[in-house]
């Protein structure tokens, strides 16, 4: 039977009612049911389905989108850059998502908004400014400025690509406080993540005291998003 789920996340999973928690400033609250639908998550218990209530992962992932974690052992399975995961930061604890930029002994710190990785920025391509009109009721996508209900509110999206050829597209609304980064060196054991909306995502460029998550051991990683 589907039951209602207290959400405080950025995903509800629609086969166990995980609740997995927002990888960016956006958090709802109230009660929520699953509305996605995975029939082979109901065979394979390897998969589990969730749907996006933040913008955190957007473009990639918008507000409202399905998608599917596949469930790793990421001992015996090695994430690569590129990769959107689920992790948790303690054990049995919430889920969050995000993509792998980083590996252990990559370097990586933020200039202008930009992703220096191993002293060279990762190239962006500009794709389009994406104009919606600003909803009233919550969450709200953040955009550049403070545009009221009913007004434009616009993003700039890129497509980044990493070095071993991986490209995903990514949000920019602006000058934010995780722009500009002092260079980190990834440990041993341990992948740097980040969420594709750059200004809507608290990850491994903040530590977890300041809320994000730093960099990440491996062992923390529950499963990977295939395909995106």
């Amino acid at each position: 039977m589907i039951r209602p789920l207290q959400l405080r996340s950025f995903w509800a999973t629609l086969t166990s009612f995980r609740c997995l928690v927002s990888v960016g400033f956006a958090v709802v609250a109230g009660p929520v049911w699953a509305s996605c639908i995975c029939l082979t998550c109901a065979v394979n218990p390897a998969l589990e389905n969730f749907r996006a209530v933040s913008e955190s992962m957007a473009p990639t992932l918008p507000t409202g989108a399905c998608a599917v974690m596949r469930h790793i052992d990421p001992m015996a399975e090695v994430v690569v850059q590129g990769q959107v995961i689920g992790l948790e930061k303690a054990p049995d604890g919430p889920i969050f998502v995000y993509r792998v930029i980083g590996l252990a002994g990559d370097r990586i710190a933020m200039q202008n908004g930009q992703v220096i990785l191993n002293d060279r920025p990762l190239p962006q391509a500009f794709i389009a400014h994406d104009d919606i009109t600003m909803p009233d009721g919550v969450p709200r996508p953040r955009c550049e400025g403070t545009p009221a209900p009913g007004e434009i509110c616009r993003r700039l999206r890129y497509e980044e690509t990493l070095p071993n050829g991986a490209r995903y597209e990514v949000y920019d609304i602006g000058a934010s406080i995780l722009d500009e980064t002092p260079p980190i060196t990834v440990p041993e054991g341990h992948v740097f993540v980040m969420g594709d909306h750059r200004d809507n995502a608290n990850d491994s460029r903040a530590p977890a005291d300041l809320g994000g998550t730093g960099p990440v051991p491996i062992s923390n990683i529950k499963g990977v998003f295939d395909g995106l």
